[in-house]
């Protein structure tokens, strides 16, 4: 059976990357989605607003972004499917949490799952 794997590229975090790797590991085995593996890069609103404006053509920072690796035609993976990288901003999560009246965990948490749908081509209006 294979296993999720997440590579974790993070200044500072709300949940550990434990936390991080069993909510993944629990997020893809609820899509029925085995052998997958993802990036998380965690950072401050300054990084995220740039990443924004630059790939979304967005002047303002963001919760999450997603960053899905196209499928290559005919291709047969060995190991773990690289799907892709998200990118938090625990600064906009803390402020939405307060807003939302979340914790912060539950926050992240959400934001965290929205992020992997988006990277399983799960998308909203």
């Amino acid at each position: 059976m294979m296993i999720n794997q997440i590579y974790f590229k993070v200044s500072n975090k709300i949940l550990s990357e434990s936390e991080i790797d069993k909510e993944v590991s629990k997020h893809f085995a609820g899509r029925k989605k085995k052998g997958q593996f993802v990036e998380v890069e965690i950072v401050g609103e300054k990084t995220i607003k740039s990443l924004n404006l630059k790939f979304m053509k967005k002047n303002c920072p963001t919760d999450v972004l997603s960053f899905p690796l196209p499928n290559i035609p005919g291709e047969k993976s060995v190991g773990p499917s690289h799907i892709g990288t998200i990118v938090l901003c625990n600064d906009i999560i803390k402020l939405n949490a307060k807003k939302r009246g979340r914790t912060e965990r539950e926050e992240f948490i959400f934001i965290l799952k929205h992020g992997l749908d988006h990277l399983l081509g799960i998308h909203h209006n």
